[in-house]
């Protein structure tokens, strides 16, 4: 009896088990069947190759504002074609769901998962968003404002939107860490553009920022007793994050056309006040010193093209051939199999991000009070 008991035991928490696993693991088969890109808006790559982005010259007053506060706001600098484009990948993003993009979410920032639509390296998987990229004079202003005399890669571009936005106090800083070869605490090599779709103000999930906390996040831990590495400790760095005061806050009114640039250690969230409506957005991070550290990031991170970096790839100040040949060709896609290989690199964070968007879909993201 005891042996049958235990047999029947042994069977119920296997069964409950697998139904744990199916229940996880939905997302993922639910996405496999999605299309891999966007094909109904289609331009040709930049070019000739090596292509140089277009200048804007900052005044002396923009430079100051964003050594100052960490954050300056440009108006009208997107050109109107780029403008239009920007906003019809956006309605295409919206409209309907792709594999590539809904994987995304699974390998980046957790707190994604709140967002009706997410989509991590954009550019690569629809032409318009490319363009954005590499036609926008975005490069030059960061180059800019981060004093940059060598090159200057776009390590990340993002599109976001949604309805009613969680509302989570966080900085850049460590999607940024594991790309630089600077390990001290550099905010002086990155910083992330910040492009509205529409109207974006504090009652629309309007973005907020801290006036300066990108200076006191680098005078707490580079001069402070927590010591540099703690920074880059999730737990330490998350805290101070918690604790800090959030205050001066600025929340910019932004139009379709404009952007604020910030540094990747500047405090942000959004408002997570909804009066109606979707709100969209799109961003650009460029970062100096770039190098991919055998330890890399504590996020997954998307799957690496085996040829170049063309996932971050060099804007300034210029593109670099053996990535416009690849990009050139086409969108650059991968199989649900690489992603998963990825992914089960890191079984902790996948399994956390996996019962997070499970959560997610069934209970919501209230995010911060």
């Amino acid at each position: 009896p005891t042996c049958r008991i235990a047999a029947a035991m042994l069977r119920w928490i296997c069964a409950a088990l697998v139904a744990v696993l199916c229940v996880i693991l939905s997302p993922l088969a639910a996405i496999a069947r999605l299309p891999a890109a966007y094909v109904e808006h289609r331009s040709e790559h930049p070019g000739p190759s090596p292509f140089s982005p277009p200048k804007f010259n900052l005044s002396k007053a923009d430079i100051e504002a964003y050594d100052r506060d960490g954050v300056v706001i440009l108006r009208n600098v997107l050109p109107k074609d780029l403008a239009e484009k920007l906003d019809i990948a956006g309605q295409d993003l919206m409209n309907s769901k792709n594999m590539h993009c809904e994987l995304t979410k699974f390998v980046g920032p957790p707190i994604f998962h709140g967002y009706d639509r997410y989509c991590g390296r954009a550019q690569l998987i629809h032409d318009y968003l490319r363009d954005v990229t590499y036609h926008s004079p975005f490069a030059h202003v960061a180059a800019q404002l981060l004093r940059a005399d060598g090159v200057l890669r776009n390590i990340a571009d993002v599109f976001m939107g949604g309805g009613q936005l969680p509302k989570r106090w966080h900085m850049d800083f460590l999607a940024f860490a594991a790309m630089s070869a600077s390990k001290d605490v550099p905010c002086e090599d990155g910083l992330v553009v910040w492009m509205p779709l529409e109207e974006s103000y504090v009652e629309k999930n309007g973005m907020l920022y801290v006036n300066g906390s990108h200076t006191d996040f680098k005078r707490h831990f580079s001069q402070g007793l927590a010591g540099t590495a703690a920074a880059y400790d999730l737990k330490t760095h998350s805290a101070w994050v918690a604790n800090v005061t959030k205050a001066p806050i600025i929340s910019p009114r932004l139009q379709l056309g404009d952007a604020a640039v910030f540094s990747q250690c500047t405090l942000h969230t959004t408002s997570g006040v909804h009066s109606g409506g979707t709100r969209r957005a799109y961003q650009l991070r460029f970062a100096k010193n770039f190098f991919v550290s055998k330890e890399g990031s504590i996020f997954v991170g998307p799957p690496e093209h085996p040829d170049a970096p063309i996932a971050s790839p060099q804007i300034w100040p210029h593109t670099l051939p053996v990535e416009d040949n690849i990009r050139a060709k086409g969108f650059v896609t991968f199989p649900v199999s690489t992603w998963l290989l990825r992914m089960f690199r890191k079984p902790g964070f996948t399994a956390f991000t996996l019962t997070k968007a499970v959560k997610t879909s069934l209970l919501g993201d209230s995010g911060q009070s």
